[in-house]
């Protein structure tokens, strides 16, 4: 009798133990249970190096939102590098949308500043990021180069003299002065020299000027204010291609760069022309130094940047 009592004692004690456990482990607030708790939940802020702009909550302090609550957004925030905002994410690697607060708060959460462009990135231009540059930890002249929303077609590379038919004059082994440069970090300087020595050209007549002439339509290019493109080096060109962000998958186009073939061991040869490369899903990839002053091609320009402020 005295074995079934103690029995029935250990059994009741286990039902209580077990009802207390199950207490204990219910919608208690803890995010890590089943349902996410009942909150209230903690929201932290990594800043990765920015602060607040002015006024408005500290983005370094954590806000406590009851559940089904929103997170209230922080002010505008900068860094010292002067780099765009591009929002708050849920995760470190930035991937994905930003942050909408209108979400309703079920657990905790860490939100992320992101701060810059990657290439895919839509830039402040609208145009598409192709490249970056690598190693930059102080505001520099720019760190990003942006290819523009739209191209322009059935442009001309002027570099010597032509007639009102196309054809060569004897200034074929024209030299434009500074537009021989290929790298990265070129393409500016070389449009400008472009542009330079047919404002300094008697020979190139109001008419001829305004005859799709690449350099003078790129350096009137403008794009949602901004109008700071040019013509991309022969570099910048192939890395526009290599980076697959402009998506041509029809067709078959010679694009201009902004390099002028020159081969220094016959300068009297062909410097009446740039280097232009074959975009599309022919033979994609090709260069062209044949192309002379008056053939066409396309053009996709381009700007460098480090912020849009």
């Amino acid at each position: 009798m005295l074995k079934k009592r103690l029995s029935g004692i250990l059994v009741l004690m286990a039902g209580i133990m077990l009802a207390f456990s199950l207490a204990g482990c219910g919608d208690n607030g803890d995010p890590t249970s089943p349902s996410g708790g009942d909150g209230p939940f903690t929201v932290e802020f990594i800043t990765n190096g920015g602060a607040t702009i002015s006024g408005g909550i500290t983005t370094t302090a954590n806000q406590t939102i009851d559940k089904n609550g929103t997170v209230i957004e922080p002010s505008p925030i900068s860094n010292p590098n002067h780099e765009d905002f591009r929002g708050w994410y849920t995760n470190s690697g930035f991937t994905g949308s930003p942050y909408n607060f209108s979400t309703l708060v079920t657990t905790d959460l860490k939100l992320y500043a992101k701060w810059g462009y990657v290439v895919g990135d839509t830039g402040p231009a609208g145009g598409k990021i192709f490249y970056v540059k690598p190693g930059t930890t102080t505001y520099p002249t720019w760190k990003y180069l942006e290819a523009a929303p739209a191209e322009l077609t059935n442009q001309k590379m002027v570099i010597n003299g032509y007639d009102d038919n196309g054809a060569d004059t004897p200034a074929e082994a024209y030299i434009v002065v500074g537009a021989k440069e290929a790298a990265i970090g070129t393409g500016k300087s070389n449009t400008q020299a472009f542009i330079d020595e047919l404002e300094a050209l008697p020979q190139f007549a109001a008419q001829a000027r305004a005859a799709a002439l690449a350099a003078n339509n790129v350096d009137a290019y403008t794009v949602n204010t901004y109008s700071d493109w040019f013509i991309p080096s022969k570099d910048e060109l192939q890395t526009l291609l290599t980076s697959n962000v402009l998506s041509i998958t029809t067709d078959t186009h010679y694009y201009w760069s902004s390099t002028q073939y020159h081969d220094p061991a016959n300068p009297g040869d062909r410097n009446d022309c740039a280097w232009a490369l074959q975009f599309g899903t022919g033979d994609r990839g090709h260069w062209n130094e044949e192309n002379k002053a008056h053939d066409r091609a396309f053009v996709r320009p381009i700007r460098s940047f480090f912020c849009s402020h």
